[in-house]
C-alpha cells in the first residue's frame, strides 16, 4: 500500500515538473516560432549555395555562391560571397544586424568601391533572383506577431498554420506572410509573402527537400516563386556546418575588399 501510494506521488510530481507541450497540450504561436528559429539560427554556419534561376521561356542561369553567418543575442551577421559564374565571381555583400538598426553592404565585381544597400532598396531583387536584399537578414524575436490559425497537411506531414504580421510596418518587407510550419521537425515547409501596398500575395516558398545534419533539421532545397513574373529561384544547400568558429573580424567590410 505504501509502494503504491509512492509511486502515485512520484508520477504525480512527473507529470507537474514536465512542460505542458510534452504533455499534448498544443504549443502557442510564438513557441512554434522560437522552435523555428533555433533551427533557421544556430550560432554559427556556413553553406555552399547554389542559386538557379529559371525564366518563363529561356534556359536556366545558374549562380553559386557561400554564405557565413554568426548569431549572438540581438546581433547578426551575414557574410555572401560569389564564386559562379566567373564575370561576378568575388562579388559579396555583408549584412549586419544589432538590436534595431541594420546596414547592408555591397561590393560588385564591376565595381571596386564598397555601397550601402539603404532601406529603399531592401525590396530589390537579390542578384536577379526572386529573393530580396532584405530576405538576407534574420527575423529578430520580438519584431512580428504571431497567430496560430489552424492546421493542414502538406505533402503528408501535419503542419502548424502560422500567420506572421510585423510591429513595425514601416520598416517591414511585407504586411503578413503566412508560413505552413511541420509540427514534428519545426521547419516552414510553405510560406506566403503579402505586399504592404495591396495586400496581394506576391511570392511563395516551398520547400522541397529537408535534411537532419548536426542535429539541425534545415531546408536543403527551396523554390521561390514571383507570381506576377512567373519566375521563380532554386536555392540548394550544400556543404553545410553549424557553430563552427567565425571571428567577428571576418564580417566586416575589410573583408568585402580585400576578400578572405
Amino acid at each position: 500500500m505504501v509502494r503504491r501510494i509512492f509511486l502515485g506521488a512520484a508520477l504525480l510530481l512527473f507529470v507537474a515538473l514536465v512542460p505542458a507541450t510534452f504533455r499534448g497540450a498544443s504549443p502557442t504561436a510564438d513557441e512554434i516560432m522560437d522552435k523555428v528559429r533555433e533551427n533557421r539560427y544556430p550560432d554559427t554556419s556556413q553553406a555552399m549555395i547554389t542559386m538557379t534561376l529559371a525564366e518563363p521561356k529561356g534556359k536556366p542561369f545558374i549562380k553559386k555562391f557561400t554564405m557565413w553567418r554568426k548569431v549572438q543575442g540581438t546581433t547578426a551577421k551575414t557574410l555572401i560571397v560569389f564564386h559562379f559564374p566567373p564575370e561576378i565571381k568575388g562579388t559579396s555583400f555583408l549584412v549586419l544586424q544589432d538590436g534595431d538598426k541594420e546596414d547592408t553592404f555591397a561590393k560588385f565585381t564591376e565595381n571596386p568601391m564598397i555601397q550601402h544597400i539603404g532601406e529603399s532598396q531592401r525590396t530589390d531583387r537579390f542578384m536577379g533572383s526572386d529573393f530580396t536584399y532584405g530576405d538576407l537578414r534574420i527575423d529578430r524575436k520580438g519584431e512580428d506577431n504571431y497567430q496560430l490559425m489552424g492546421e493542414e497537411t502538406i505533402d503528408g506531414k501535419p503542419c502548424y498554420i502560422i500567420q506572421s504580421t510585423p510591429k513595425d510596418l514601416k520598416k517591414a518587407q511585407y504586411v503578413k506572410v503566412m508560413l505552413w510550419v511541420d509540427k514534428e521537425k519545426f521547419v516552414p515547409l510553405k510560406s506566403e509573402f503579402y505586399e504592404k501596398k495591396k495586400g496581394e500575395k506576391v511570392k511563395t516558398l516551398d520547400v522541397k527537400k529537408v535534411e537532419f545534419i548536426e542535429k539541425t533539421w534545415t531546408a536543403t532545397v527551396s523554390i521561390m516563386t514571383d507570381l506576377k513574373d512567373r519566375h521563380q529561384t532554386r536555392m540548394e544547400l550544400s556543404e553545410i556546418k553549424f557553430r563552427i568558429p567565425l571571428k567577428d573580424d571576418m564580417f566586416t567590410q575589410r573583408t568585402l575588399l580585400r576578400g578572405l
